[in-house]
């Protein structure tokens, strides 16, 4: 397993503080980050006026969800939400796992539970990493941007892979672009 805390830019610190909350604003009431959630069709430029078209909590708990947290450096680290039915024995889950080698379909690394209320992953017995962990940061940092509506710091990005968040098919329509579900799906997810 390799050193994930030696990467440099996560989380992202708020300039002129030790805080690493990115969300607290410089004095003078301005806030510093201008970035927004976006879509890899998207540049920040023209993703401004497009606030609400991002990667959103319906997005990430719709069952398959794949999506790529980037900072400003270029590392990125890529996860997939993925949603188990409740059945007799156990009430609805969502999985956390982080893509650790070649095959982007089938290399993931299991992380923890998604607790779906508070946007965070949390670590269970069967977790292959520790709470240290910088991939395990970023993607709390990135959930908690998420379920704030929060916009990122300036150069940090996240973006759906072109796929639906439920079935997996391929995005081809504005909308779905914009949502990161289907048509179909997206009536069926809350």
């Amino acid at each position: 397993m390799r050193d994930t805390n030696s990467i440099n830019g996560w989380p992202p610190k708020a300039r002129g503080t030790d805080d690493v909350s990115p969300s607290r604003p410089r004095s003078g009431g301005s806030h510093p980050y201008r970035a927004y959630l976006i879509y890899p069709e998207i540049s920040p430029a023209t993703n401004r006026h497009r606030r609400k078209t991002m990667v959103n909590k319906q997005f990430i708990t719709a069952g398959n969800a794949i999506f790529t947290v980037q900072s400003k450096t270029g590392q990125y680290y890529t996860y997939r939400i993925t949603k188990k039915e409740a059945n007799g024995n156990y009430k609805e889950a969502h999985f956390a796992s982080v893509l650790t080698g070649p095959d982007n379909t089938s290399d993931y690394t299991y992380l923890g539970l998604l607790n779906t209320e508070a946007g965070k992953v949390t670590l269970t017995k069967s977790s292959k990493y520790d709470q240290e962990a910088t991939l395990y940061k970023v993607l709390n940092w990135a959930l908690h941007h998420i379920w704030a509506d929060k916009p990122l710091p300036e150069g940090y990005q996240i973006r759906h892979e072109g796929r639906c968040g439920r079935c997996g098919h391929p995005l081809t329509t504005p909308t779905s672009l914009d949502t990161g579900l289907g048509p179909e799906c997206i009536k069926k997810v809350e």
